[in-house]
Formats: structure tokens, sequence, C-alpha cells
């Protein structure tokens, strides 16, 4: 290979590869830096050395010229630039308005929404259901939605903000709110869409992973109906809630979701969403925590042509078969699991009702050093009550009195009647000790491997039911990515700001938490096609300072200035395809058909 520098615009001639014959091409290629990394592009190629000789006699003179001839263009065009750029004086005083920022996440966010083919399924359900109202439906949703992720608020303060994005969305709070009422009653038809069309892109895991969560809302006391009601409330706010359960793909996009009453216990939320879910839940391993660990759910998944594994707590299953305890809390027999000095072991068990399970043991040292960590600090905090029971009261013993053996209240003053208690670590400090670093699951899928699984899998097939057979650390591979569901409703909670929620309606309410799940599918959509090498919540961070500002040259030219500049702002652009952002300055026109083409419907 041959580089014949030229000054000036950094190109060179490249001649390669030889061939054979003594040929070769010809490459006039372009050196370029973006941010320190050297980078290449050809600008003309030719084929043939021979042909060039052939044709222009001398191919040198001609490839020279061909060079002076492109630095002449470049310096005309960057001229023609200089004379639309505005000039700049410092320390001037501001004769203008503040310029108006926009947000151009919208371009991205286009892009995963054309791709999950929600705004045909909304025109579909506006003709199918013979909705007549005045404006787009489309627009609305992507609104809300897209300030979801970028800048979560309130429905009048999504209308105000309809200017927010580069492109505007004109929306009445009005519309909003209808919009709230449809996409409710289009709910089943939108969560089929989404997760039809992310198995579509990227194929669909082994498991799904479900949980329950509640959102709370700041009124007074419940509702009529009951939908806004009392429960158990997972920060423990004394507030009416709504209980919500979110079906998760194992490649990380949502597949289901539901709301409901908030005194409804979450043990009954678990079917209605595998059936809603459809075929992106058919013949899957469930996974769910303990909450969700019941005989009914069980009997349901093993029935249906699918597997479970719950986590299974070690106190109530051992509060039922006493002689288990022992079993769960030894080290004996137990198999190296991972690098970090893990272990397992497993055995088939029986409930009372006769079911038949895999119980899975798992030791965790890193775990055993917390729990014993924080043992020892609820220790550390009641023991000075033992040394004067006159300092304790309910209010000082809230963490560490599950220790302490026996307490006695007065309840008009709230002081311990120090001769009615027996101030003794009792034997849940034992229990806790013993148990620190163990952990339990339950499952009914068969091991291959084991010579005692066989018969139970000849069992399934005789009952003509799944038989998906996984050794036990494939099992506890599959358990332990349980936290990305944990991590989905951080982000809905907390970045995208879902709770408290303000509506009241029911309609309204079920709206508003269909139009989260949307803007949570579109970032785990996003992450997922470009393969971003970052969290959720630094895509978020990405999208909201993706920012630009309108400006004007002296000729009248409107331009937008990149107002950008994170690291991995730039790599989101590279892999979506929007490399013209990277210029300082995109004119109106071009910035217009960035926002034509982001909102292009793929090709199949």
């Amino acid at each position: 290979m041959e580089d014949i520098g030229m000054p000036g615009f950094n190109l060179h001639i490249t001649k390669f590869p030889p061939r054979k014959n003594g040929d070769f091409a010809v490459y006039i290629r372009q050196s370029y830096s973006i941010k320190g990394k050297k980078l290449k592009r050809t600008i003309e190629k030719y084929p043939s050395w021979n042909e060039l000789s052939e044709k222009h006699g001398d191919p040198d003179a001609f490839l020279k010229g061909r060079v002076e001839a492109l630095k002449e263009k470049h310096e005309s065009d960057a001229g023609k630039a200089m004379a639309k750029t505005k000039t700049i004086v410092f320390n001037a005083p501001d004769t203008k308005p503040e310029r108006r920022k926009f947000n151009l996440s919208s371009l991205v966010l286009n892009r995963a929404w054309a791709d999950l083919r929600l705004e045909p399924l909304l025109n579909k359900a506006k003709f199918d259901k013979k909705w007549r109202f005045g404006y787009s439906i489309n627009d609305t949703a992507r609104l809300m939605s897209y300030l979801r992720v970028v800048s979560p608020g309130s429905k009048l303060g999504d209308s105000r903000n309809s200017g927010f994005f580069v492109e505007g969305m004109d929306a009445k709070p009005d519309d909003l709110y209808d919009t709230l009422d449809r996409i409710s009653e289009a709910k089943e038809r939108i969560v089929r869409r989404i997760s039809k069309s992310c198995a579509e892109a990227f194929g669909g895991g082994e498991a799904v992973y479900y949980d329950c969560t509640n959102f709370y809302f700041e009124i007074q006391g419940e509702d009529g109906d009951g939908f806004r009601s009392y429960g158990v409330e997972k920060n423990h706010r004394p507030d009416p809630i709504v209980e919500y359960g979110l079906l998760l793909d194992e490649k990380g996009y949502p597949v289901s979701c539901g709301t409901f009453k908030g005194s409804q216990s979450e043990k009954t939320t678990l079917k209605p969403l595998l059936e809603l879910g459809g075929e992106a839940t058919a013949a899957k391993i469930v996974v769910a925590d303990a909450g969700l660990n019941t005989l009914g759910n069980k009997e349901g998944i093993h029935g249906s042509g699918r597997n479970y594994i719950y986590v299974q707590s070690i106190k109530s299953l051992c509060r039922k078969e006493s002689a288990l305890l022992d079993y769960c809390t030894s080290k004996d027999g137990m198999a190296p699991y991972g690098e970090k000095g893990a272990m397992y072991k497993s055995r088939w068990i029986k409930d009372g009702k006769g079911h038949e399970e895999k119980l899975i043991v798992k030791f965790d040292p890193d775990s055993e050093r917390f729990a014993k960590e924080t043992i020892a600090k609820r220790l550390e905090h009641i023991k000075k009550f033992f040394e004067r029971p006159s300092r304790l009261n309910y209010d000082n013993c809230q963490d560490g009195k599950q220790y302490i053996k026996k307490v006695q209240v007065d309840k008009k003053t709230g002081e311990v009647i120090e001769a009615e208690s027996v101030l003794q670590l009792n034997e849940a400090y034992e229990r806790d000790l013993r148990l620190a670093g163990f952990y339990a699951y339950v499952t009914d899928i068969p091991d291959a491997t084991s010579e005692n699984d066989r018969e139970y899998m000849a069992e399934l097939r005789k009952s003509k039911l799944r038989c998906a057979p996984k050794t036990v650390p494939e099992i506890l591979d599959i358990a332990g990515k349980r936290v990305i569901i944990e991590d989905c409703f951080r982000v809905m909670k907390t970045d995208m700001s879902a709770r408290p929620i303000f509506v009241r309606k029911r309609e309204h309410i079920k709206g508003h938490l269909l139009i989260v799940y949307i803007a949570l599918a579109l970032i785990s959509y996003i992450k997922l096609k470009y393969k971003l090498s970052f969290t959720h919540q630094k895509l978020l961070d990405v999208l909201r300072e993706f920012e630009t500002c309108m400006g004007e040259t002296d000729d009248g030219t409107v331009y937008y200035e990149k107002l950008f500049y994170m690291e991995e702002t730039n790599e989101l652009i590279e892999k979506a395809g929007l490399a013209k952002l990277y210029d300082t300055y995109v004119e109106r026109l071009e910035m217009k058909k960035l926002i034509s083409v982001s909102k292009s419907m793929p090709t199949k």
C-alpha cells in the first residue's frame, strides 16, 4: 500500500492491493479525527491503475489534479458556510430575547415508536371502534410517552410542553385526558403489539419475570368503588394505592402489565397477565418472588405448558416442615456455584397437599457477611436497653425489637412495664444467625443429569405436560436475573416520576400507567436495538441532555446549534444513524428531513 500525502484538506492518494498482473486500485481518501480517534473515508475510487494509464497517459498528474479540484471545492463550500455563519461579538450587549432550547430525543424515540408499529395500531383502533375526535391520537400518545421519558410531569404540564421537542406536537389538556380514556380501552392491543414487535426484533428469552409493586395517591381516603384503596404499601406509606403487575421478558423488554385495586392481593394478579401476554409467555419459565409463591399459581403454571421458579422463604417453609430446617441451613452435600464461594444443593419435596417440586438451597458468603453485619448492628442497638431497661420505649426500639424476648408496653403512656417484660434475646436472633447467607427456590423443572429426576420427567410426558430439563446451576442463573425487573420499577417510579398519581378516574389511572409502560418499552427497545453499553438510568440522562437551540444568521438562514457533549450521547447518535447531529450547526431544512426520516416505518 502506498500513501501520497497532499497538503491542505488532508487528502491522500492510496494504492492497494497489489495484484498478480502488477495492477492495483487507487483511492483518494480523507483523513480526519473525532474525539482523538483517527479515521479515514474514501472520496473517490478508481479500480485500475492500468486503465487510468490508458485513459489519461500520466495517472499521477491526473490524480494530483483531482486532489486540487477537490480541495478547491471544499474551500468554496466552506466559504459559503462562513457566509451563513453568524458573526459573534464577545462582550456585546444582548439585544435579542434568549434563544429557545429544544430537545432532540424525539428523533431517537420516533424510530422506536415506528419500529414498534404503534401509529398504525392506534389508527386502526380509532377506525374499528369508530372513535370521533378532531385531534391526532398518535401525536397525543407520543407526546405523553416521550415527555414521560425526558421531562415527566402532569398532563397539564404535558400540554404546555407541546413545543418541548424539536418536532412540535400540539395538544390541549382535554385531548390528553381523552387519550388516556382511549388507550385504556385499547390496552390489550397496545400491550400485545409491543411484545410482538420486540419479539420480532430481538427474539424471546426462555423465561419471563413477574413482580408487583404499587403506586400511591396523596388523597384523604379510599374511592367509593374501592379502586384507590388501602393495601400493603411497599414503603409503608399511609396512603391509598393501586396494585400494579409487570411481566418482563428475559431479554429485557416488557411483555404485559396490569392495574388492580389497592386492596387486592398480589397473589391473584399473575394469571390475567400471563393470559394478556399471549404468545410471549407461552411455554416459558415464569420467575417470581415469594409473594406470588402459592399453590394455586404453581398449579396453574405447571398445568399450562409453562414452568416456574419461585423464591422460597426458608422461614415459612420450615414452619410447615420443621424437619427441613437442618437441611436448609447446612452446607453438607453442597456443590460449588460460580467463582465467589457460593454453593448449592437440591432435593424433591412435597407440601401438605401432595404437590411435588424441587427445593434448591443456595449459600452465598457475601450475603452471609451482609446479614451478620445487619444483625450485629441491631444487637448493638438493643444492648443498651438490657443494661438500662428504663431507657426503652416503643418509639426508640423499632430496629432490633424482634430480638427482644418480651416487651410489655403501657398502652396509655407508651412506657415499658419492666416488671412484666423479659429483656433477653429470643429465638429469632439465633434463627436469623443460622439462616444468614442461605436462600431457597422451588421449581418444577427437572434435571436431565439426575437419576432421581428421570421418573418425574417420564410422568410429565405421560401427562402431556411440558418437560424442559435444566441443571441446578442453569436454574440459579435464570433466577438470578430477577433483579432486572426491580431496575424497571426504579426507572418507572423514580426516573419517570410515575408516583404519586394525580389523575382520579379509573380509566385515567390505567391510561397513565399504560403511558409509563409504553415509555419503559421505548427505552428498553432503544437500549436493545443499539446495543448500548450503559444503563437505563444513563440512557434517560442522555436523552434529557440531547438539546439544541435555534439561531439565525445575518442573512436570515435559520439553524440549530448543538448543546450536548456527553460521550454516551455521541455513542447513541452514531448507532442511531444520526451522524449529521455531530455538526455544531444544522440548517432547519436539514433538521426537518431528519425528523421526517425518523418517523418513517421500517420495511419488513
